[in-house]
């Protein structure tokens, strides 16, 4: 059961990882950088050799926050991407 303020992108997300049967954006997503306030979410290299805004170019366009930090996308622990 999701709740009711999730959005939709999430759920389609946590739904492709149910049909791979792998958790793939967790794999992706692991990179240790401090608090992240100096280390940009979509334009810095901090997971791979290249930047989420280049990896995931449909997302980006898309996203509202694409100045926002590590930090400010990671709120207690859990993603807070804005669409």
């Amino acid at each position: 059961m999701w709740p009711r303020f999730i959005s939709k992108w999430w759920k389609e997300i946590a739904n492709l990882e149910d049909m791979e049967g792998e958790s793939w954006f967790n794999k992706e997503v692991i990179r240790k950088v401090g608090i992240g306030n100096l280390t940009s979410f979509w334009k810095d290299p901090w997971r791979g050799e290249a930047p989420f805004c280049r990896k995931y170019p449909r997302h980006f366009v898309i996203a509202t926050n694409k100045e926002a930090s590590v930090e400010e996308v990671s709120r207690r622990g859990e993603w807070d991407l804005d669409w």
